[in-house]
């Protein structure tokens, strides 16, 4: 994977972002705790939020609030090239005070709505000419380009213009729901089984096929997700860790460490760990 260029403000960061010969292996599953705004430039892949299949042509903008799982689904080694927006809660509070783009962003269905296309791919054309800007400039470019971004977005869903959201089998969707619900509850295996009334065995190959990963990693990732949120607003790890699901505080330690390269009690820059795009 290369990084062509990536720039890092306090209340949002980008990166843009080709990788001439993909390999599945290489993009999993995941969630943030900030927004993302995803851009598609070119190459051959599916995205799949929250149990929902886009298939990606250029052009196309993926939106993801946070917590909101996603992952790239390859069809082919075709080079991929993408642009993302990662923005935090400072971003909305500076940017966004009427909370147009929040709203577009929050009140839908999980994996519901997150595309709509733009019509004039040469909208991005700025992007190579970026690392040979000054910096002030490139705040500039990137901050009026971000802004209108979400502007239009946010007029594209307020009219009920985008794109319809794919079908996810009606099983796969309610255990989903059911999930996000219930994160400090019993989640294992069976007890979603038994509440459901299928079998271990029909719920793992049902949820597979809807989000691209197993049950147990799906919910890992949501707690962790929940847990980081708590503790960057000042709650102690400890209690954090048990609001969010999480009986053993050893085991969320070593999650959380997995996760996020550091431990639960570590502070620095939101945007410090570049994400999977």
């Amino acid at each position: 994977m290369m990084t062509d260029f990536h720039y890092t403000e306090e209340d949002y960061s980008f990166f843009r972002t080709i990788t001439e010969r993909p390999d599945q292996g290489g993009f999993h599953m995941h969630a943030h705790n900030h927004a993302e705004l995803y851009c598609f430039l070119g190459g051959d892949a599916d995205y799949r939020i929250e149990g929902t299949l886009y298939s990606l042509m250029p052009g196309d903008i993926l939106l993801m609030r946070p917590a909101e799982t996603h992952m790239l689904v390859l069809r082919s080694n075709a080079p991929y090239d993408r642009m993302v927006f990662h923005l935090n809660h400072a971003f909305f509070a500076h940017h966004d005070p009427d909370g147009l783009f929040a709203k577009m962003l929050n009140d839908r269905p999980l994996g519901a709505h997150n595309r709509y296309r733009l019509s004039d791919p040469s909208f991005f054309r700025f992007l190579s000419e970026l690392p040979e800007m000054s910096r002030p400039l490139q705040r500039q470019v990137l901050l009026s380009r971000l802004l209108i971004l979400c502007a239009d977005a946010s007029a594209v869903f307020a009219a009920k213009e985008s794109t319809k959201k794919e079908t996810s089998p009606d099983l796969a969707v309610s255990v989903v729901r059911y999930l996000n619900d219930n994160l400090c509850e019993d989640l294992s295996l069976e007890a979603v089984a038994s509440h459901f009334y299928i079998s271990r065995a029909q719920l793992c190959r049902i949820f597979r096929e809807a989000i691209g990963s197993s049950m147990g990693a799906y919910v890992r990732l949501k707690r962790l997700t929940a847990a980081k949120e708590l503790i960057d607003a000042g709650e102690s790890a400890a209690r954090a860790a048990a609001a969010c699901g999480f009986r053993d505080y050893s085991s969320f330690y070593r999650a959380y460490r997995a996760r996020y390269g550091h431990g639960p009690g570590h502070t620095g820059r939101e945007f410090s760990k570049q994400p999977q795009p």
